[in-house]
């Protein structure tokens, strides 16, 4: 005859609150995933105004990126494009971009003034971001024809300006990166002027100029150059010069964000 007793339920092991804490790598992959859901969202909601005209090709040292690209139009239908590097890398790095980023278009698209722009960005910077941190940048303003042109590189490698038949104008940077100091004058441009039709306007930050070999070795300005001289006739531009400080570094990845920047 059955017996109709039951056993004892078994009791689960007491849970403790500890139990439902992440460990310390869940909770960075956790901040990380943020950090890019946030920036992602952020990017998304920016529709870019002659997107065909500007390639980008970017490598994050780690899974959040500092470097940044920005473009929008001023009151009078000139195309600003805005290439930044913050300070740093990873996930500080990216978070600090993205109020700049937001600065950049909530001011652009009614600052008639293109320094006025810089010098409204420099300041907030330095409101904005702890003390240490800055952006080192490159703004170019195209008009609306296309045809003339205004470039400010504030601490970023040279930038260029290449044609199909191989000429090529360099900029440097003539002005430090913006929030390293209070007051400075970004009312007169490093080089204003007019382009011919096919010249396109190549920026890279600085995690390209640092790439090393893993034997030792900088790719370097001098790298970067030659790889603009190599390639500077064929339309994807961006992608070549890219491509070839990545090889330069294989099997080591670069060691700090990486941008190529090419506006046609």
């Amino acid at each position: 005859m059955g017996s109709d007793s039951t056993g004892k339920p078994v009791l689960p092991l007491p849970l403790r609150v500890r139990d439902f804490e992440p460990s310390e790598l869940d909770r960075l992959a956790f901040e990380y995933e943020l950090a890019e859901l946030v920036w992602g969202h952020t990017v998304a909601q920016r529709a870019f105004p002659l997107a065909e005209q500007v390639s980008i090709k970017s490598h994050a040292a780690r899974r959040a990126n500092g470097d940044f690209v920005a473009t929008t139009c001023g009151p009078d239908g000139a195309l600003r494009v805005f290439v930044g590097d913050m300070t740093g890398r990873g996930l500080a790095a990216a978070i600090a971009a993205q109020p700049v980023v937001e600065l950049f278009h909530a001011e652009a698209p009614q600052q008639h003034s293109a320094p006025g722009l810089l010098e409204i960005m420099n300041a907030s910077i330095r409101d904005i971001l702890p003390e240490g941190y800055f952006c080192a940048g490159v703004l170019l303003e195209l008009s609306a024809d296309q045809s003339h042109f205004s470039l400010w590189n504030c601490g970023l490698p040279d930038a260029w300006l290449t044609a199909a038949n191989g000429e090529h104008r360099c900029f440097s940077s003539q002005h430090p990166p913006l929030g390293v100091l209070r007051e400075t004058d970004l009312r007169i441009a490093d080089a204003r002027g007019t382009r011919a039709e096919g010249q396109r306007f190549v920026v890279a930050t600085d995690g390209v100029i640092k790439a090393e070999r893993l034997k030792g070795g900088r790719y370097g300005e001098s790298g970067f150059y030659c790889s603009l001289c190599e390639h500077h006739a064929i339309p994807t531009l961006s992608e070549a010069l890219f491509n070839d400080m990545m090889e330069f570094c294989w099997p080591k990845r670069p060691e700090d964000d990486a941008t190529v920047v090419v506006v046609a």
